[in-house]
């Protein structure tokens, strides 16, 4: 055999190994990913409601520095 021909028969092989490999990873990871699939919707409800309650708690923190801001200018507004 000529060092080519060994080389593309090694190559046949490796190629042959790599596609059984990702045939094995895909049917895992296919079974994960559809988990996930599933998992998804079901957590939504959760989700948004934890994000609203940040979005709420940040939303009072500016409020709450603008009404003081804005008590403040009003007192110094009165004040001249």
């Amino acid at each position: 055999m000529t060092p080519l021909v060994k080389v593309f028969t090694g190559l046949e092989v490796l190629l042959g190994d790599f596609f059984d490999w990702e045939g094995n990873l895909l049917t895992k990871n296919g079974q994960l990913v559809s988990r996930w699939r599933q998992m998804e919707p079901e957590n939504y409800k959760v989700i948004f409601n934890i994000k609203k309650r940040e979005f709420e708690a940040k939303a009072y923190q500016w409020w709450s520095i603008s009404m003081k801001l804005y008590a403040l200018m009003l007192t110094m507004k009165m004040k001249k």
